[in-house]
């Protein structure tokens, strides 16, 4: 038996962000990275967040400082 496709969809998650609110909503703070962001050729990002998104929550970046073991 073969692997097959049985099905196919598409859809777009409903928060819709542009490329700087996704550099600010990830908790970026590298101004290295956010060059990144706006040279991508990628106008929107969408996002699909289960349950109602917690946009003060520390990125894993930020918790790696945080909670660095000295």
């Amino acid at each position: 038996m073969y692997p097959q496709i049985l099905g196919i969809g598409t859809a777009n998650p409903p928060i819709r962000l542009t490329q700087e609110q996704s550099y600010y909503t990830a908790g970026y703070t590298s101004e290295r990275i956010r060059n990144i962001f706006p040279n991508s050729d990628i106008e929107y990002r969408h996002f699909y967040f289960g349950g109602t998104p917690n946009l003060e929550e520390t990125s894993d970046q930020q918790a790696s400082v945080i909670f660095r073991v000295r």
